[in-house]
């Protein structure tokens, strides 16, 4: 939880963190911290054991707003056009964050996160080092990191809704499949060949109705595709009986929660060796579930898995 972040300082020796990007898009850490989404990203400063402050666009601050930070600032508060007037880019965004530093009283070893371009990362770590910033790293898991591993009760309740909303769009997709027939091998919707592709569309105007975005798109994957467990089917790909159909979705809210729902379809009368997948995956479903108490660590199930299905063969 975010209410974490302090502990987690303390345990780590951590006077300050800084968490930034040019985007919270595929910038999960800058997104938790921030609580809002900012095109063009920002900075969060906290010190241990006090409020943080966030540091973005002028064009931004609405969006800013929105967050979970009270402390809200922008770039030009601390002179950024005036740094960045007089050095060269680089040097520029080195100034400035130590000016930001040292205005916001950032002390103590301080950590940087969020994901970003690992060169643009190590210049900047690099050139703060050679003014005196004590910068340090972290292994995984990172203190931002630790902290979004347990959620609030608003994040519990988010994701409640959000899985319901991942159910919707399955179950209109299950609705539109139940609308094809069946003839031998065949399986045609209104008389044309079933596809991928028409699958899909379905899926997509689902998840638009829901609020949702696929930003990994789906794996709606039929036949000799479904082994391949990323596999995510063509639009031209044909669906046909007896051949089972890996329907694996794995949708976003705006807000950057996301739910993921895989099941296995087939139609037709099931062959005898696609019993057999079902009855092994079940059996070790069950068997995974049966291991889940606190404090167990996922790869003591991972690995029971993998042996019950190695031993099936």
């Amino acid at each position: 939880m975010i209410k974490d972040l302090d502990v987690e300082m303390e345990k780590g020796n951590v006077g300050s963190i800084i968490v930034f990007g040019d985007s919270t898009v595929g910038n999960p850490d800058l997104r938790y911290v921030a609580g809002t989404s900012l095109p063009r990203g920002g900075i969060f400063l906290k010190r241990r054991s006090n409020d943080p402050t966030l540091i973005v666009s002028n064009i931004d601050v609405g969006s800013a707003r929105q967050g979970k930070v009270r402390d809200i600032k922008t770039y030009s508060d601390f002179g950024y056009e005036r740094i960045a007037s007089n050095f060269d880019r680089d040097e520029a965004r080195i100034r400035f964050y130590q000016k930001i530093m040292k205005d916001e009283g950032l002390h103590g070893p301080t950590i940087l996160a969020g994901r970003n371009d690992v060169s643009n990362t190590l210049h900047l770590i690099d050139g703060l080092r050679r003014k005196g910033v004590k910068i340090i790293g972290e292994k995984s898991p990172t203190i931002v990191e630790t902290a979004r591993e347990t959620k609030d009760r608003w994040e519990i309740e988010r994701l409640r809704v959000l899985g319901k909303k991942t159910i919707r769009v399955v179950e209109d997709t299950l609705r539109f499949l139940r609308g094809a027939r069946v003839n031998g091998k065949r399986v045609s919707y209104r008389s044309r060949p079933l596809s991928v592709g028409m699958v899909k569309r379905v899926i997509g105007r689902s998840l638009s109705e829901q609020s949702l975005v696929a930003p990994e798109d789906t794996i709606f994957a039929p036949g000799r595709g479904s082994s391949d467990p990323h596999y995510r089917g063509e639009d031209e790909d044909v669906i046909r009986a007896g051949e089972p159909i890996v329907f694996d979705i794995f949708p976003s809210e705006p807000d950057g929660y996301w739910h993921d729902c895989t099941r296995t379809y087939l139609f037709g009368s099931p062959p005898r060796k696609v019993k057999e997948m079902y009855d092994a995956v079940l059996e070790v479903q069950t068997s995974a579930l049966d291991m889940v108490k606190e404090q167990v660590p996922c790869k003591e199930m991972m690995a029971n898995a993998c042996k019950i299905f190695e031993r099936k063969g």
